[in-house]
């Protein structure tokens, strides 16, 4: 399912919402506060049977109608980065029903299925990444973490990567001999990784990266700088193996 799909579907559950907004206003004005809440909710089950939508279970309870929309654009992610951008576009967390988050549970416990994860520290692993094309020459790293406990440090991301021999001579003069490029690569999009809590997902993604657009044989690792600005490494080094990505 494309982004473009995931974010109509989210729109859709927006409009949704201010449907039974507007319903409340217009019919509840008579009512207390906590009725209107509850004629909001069985008005929003009510367009959930008008529209033919199905009543999903979770926990006993049906979906409502918003619900039910985020549920079907939650069930649709085909990866842990695609499932963490459709949370993310959610908002808060603790805003969300105690189904969608239920849902959310249990699409990230079938998507880890079988996928390796790579434990950096006793407090960090990470649990997907991926080598996105964002024009020629062009790309970008992210990275889903899983946080187990707190990181001290501000940490930010060195890799290196090796080319295959015949694309050697492809890369810039300075990496041609040894076929070997690195790159400093920072954390974009989330907090500083000290302000990172156990428990949470974090997706960071790379500054831009120039590279050629050949496949990259790729190891990084997370570093910090003390306060005389010495570099020092976190946890265990990462080797992701073979990334390529040319594009639509």
């Amino acid at each position: 399912m494309d982004e473009t799909r995931h974010r109509s579907r989210l729109k859709y559950a927006a409009a949704l919402c201010l449907i039974v907004g507007i319903g409340f206003l217009v019919t509840g004005c008579d009512s207390s506060i906590k009725d209107g809440g509850k004629a909001a909710k069985e008005e929003s089950t009510a367009v959930a049977a008008s529209q033919g939508v199905g009543a999903e279970q979770s926990s006993g309870r049906s979906l409502s109608a918003t619900d039910t929309v985020l549920a079907d654009a939650i069930e649709s992610c085909r990866d842990l980065i695609g499932l963490q951008e459709t949370v993310a576009e959610l908002g808060n967390p603790a805003d969300l029903s105690p189904e969608i988050t239920a849902v959310i549970g249990r699409k990230r416990a079938a998507l880890r299925s079988g996928v390796r994860t790579h434990k950096i520290s006793n407090a960090l692993d990470l649990v997907a990444y991926r080598w996105k094309y964002i024009g020629t020459e062009k790309y970008q790293f992210q990275w889903l973490f899983e946080v187990k406990g707190p990181i001290e440090h501000n940490c930010s991301v060195y890799a290196y990567a090796r080319v295959d021999l015949s694309h050697r001579r492809l890369l810039d003069e300075e990496f041609r001999e040894r076929g070997l490029v690195n790159w400093t690569l920072g954390l974009k999009g989330c907090p500083p990784t000290s302000k990172w809590t156990a428990g949470e997902h974090v997706l960071a993604k790379s500054r831009e990266i120039s590279a050629k657009d050949i496949p990259y044989n790729v190891t990084f690792n997370l570093f910090y700088k003390d306060a005389d600005g010495k570099s020092h490494p976190y946890g265990e080094s990462v080797r992701l193996g073979w990334v390529a990505d040319l594009g639509d």
